[in-house]
């Protein structure tokens, strides 16, 4: 009988070890919470290396499984939010897709999670469809949630057919 005992505490010293290592695992696996509306605040961003860069009034993202949607706001007033109409789809792998923008230009998109899963990078790349070498411009965000996760940090970098690349920083409260 005391053997049984043993043997059943043992058991379920285990499946608690197990749980405990699933509900770890999951919680490092979990993105960072980017769904919400942004709406963008200009006190607090600093767009000093390239003063005429515009960042939209804001950001509405959903997130999935595997992919994150992104929509800009074009008018905030009075708490009414206006968004484009078609969202940009990222796959939350990192793996490259490609748009075509004109007949002459395509853009390959990523969006990579960080190995920490406290930032995520989105990266576009404006490529000439007859010399796919050769990068028109390339612009990488990263975004970052704060501690609190109340404001989302955009770090803007932008670099046009091999000239100076600057960088902006943009912050985004939540508004939800």
């Amino acid at each position: 009988m005391y053997l049984k005992k043993i043997n059943k505490l043992s058991t379920l010293t285990v499946v608690l070890m197990l749980t405990g290592l699933l509900v770890k695992a999951q919680q490092q696996q979990a993105s960072p919470d980017l769904t919400g509306v942004w709406i963008y605040n200009a006190q607090k961003s600093n767009l000093e290396s390239y003063p005429a860069f515009v960042f939209p009034k804001g950001l509405i993202v959903k997130t999935s499984r595997d992919s994150v949607f992104v929509s800009q706001v074009i008018s905030y007033a009075e708490g009414k939010i206006t968004a484009n109409t078609q969202p940009q789809k990222y796959a939350l792998d990192g793996k490259p897709s490609e748009v075509m923008v004109s007949d002459s230009t395509k853009a390959r998109l990523t969006f990579k999670i960080s190995a920490d899963r406290k930032s995520a990078t989105k990266n576009i790349r404006l490529l000439y469809t007859n010399k796919p070498d050769q990068v028109l411009r390339n612009t990488n965000d990263i975004w970052t949630l704060s501690e609190d996760g109340k404001a989302l940090v955009l770090l803007f970098t932008d670099q046009v057919d091999g000239s100076k690349a600057y960088t902006v920083k943009g912050i985004f409260d939540r508004y939800n």
